[in-house]
């Protein structure tokens, strides 16, 4: 099953890097999920993701797996419409796909309140990561907001952080292209676990960010009901055949 969809306004959330070339990108990217598994095969969650970047655009198509449920989504974005943190180690060089990668381990520590929740969590992240930065800037998100955005459960509940640590060191790693990340778990069984397969710095055309004429413009809530809604119209199609 496909959804279709063309969000048309995206706000900048930070900008790359003065002087730093930007080109063109296309990759192709696979995440594990650790603790995912389908009932009745006992597959793994597997998600494919395929990327092309240029400076004012992006297009992302994803493939979701897990057994008989497969589902995969397509979004262009136009991109002129628009804790205590600490850096525990870096672990040398490493080549990933052909590509050299500076390889560092994080360790987080994250005290929520309010209506993010309330508590403390521990997590590590291992990261992969190459000198390369991002074409559009839209797609470049510092990890200030990218932490917040992930700890706001609710929409309406505006999430305010402060960050301890060196904070400086740990901008450098994000300002890079992240070639592998682990995430949560154990060091042999990580919860998450993303992986760039291809990666292309060749010129990109204008095809694969044409809208197409039978997409239509959403606003953000649309997008994500329609996709919610698509899923579960395709997780109760994959039951009900496999019942039939």
């Amino acid at each position: 099953m496909k959804t279709r969809f063309f969000l048309p306004v995206l706000g900048a959330l930070c900008c790359t890097l003065a002087g730093a070339a930007h080109a063109d990108l296309k990759w192709t990217e696979t995440m594990t999920f650790g603790g995912e598994t389908n009932p009745e095969t006992g597959e793994k969650m597997v998600m494919t993701v395929n990327k092309w970047i240029k400076k004012e655009a992006t297009r992302s198509e994803t493939s979701f797996s897990m057994g008989p449920i497969k589902m995969v989504n397509t979004d262009i974005m136009h991109c002129d419409t628009q804790e205590t943190l600490i850096l525990d180690a870096d672990l040398g060089k490493e080549t990933i796909s052909n590509i050299e990668t500076r390889h560092y381990s994080l360790k987080m520590k994250n005290t929520v309140t309010g209506c993010a929740g309330k508590g403390t969590t521990e997590s590590t992240m291992e990261m992969w990561v190459a000198d390369i930065r991002m074409p559009a800037p839209c797609q470049q998100v510092d990890y200030k907001t990218g932490l917040a955005m992930a700890l706001r459960q609710d929409p309406a509940c505006e999430v305010a952080a402060e960050f301890k640590g060196d904070t400086v060191a740990l901008q450098k790693v994000f300002d890079g292209f992240v070639m592998r990340m682990k995430m949560g778990g154990s060091k042999d069984v990580p919860e998450l676990v993303k992986e760039v397969t291809m990666l292309s710095q060749a010129e990109l055309d204008d095809t694969p960010f044409t809208v197409p004429a039978d997409w239509k413009k959403v606003s953000e809530k649309q997008l994500q009901n329609a996709k919610q809604k698509a899923m579960m119209n395709k997780m109760m199609e994959n039951m009900k055949n496999m019942g039939g």
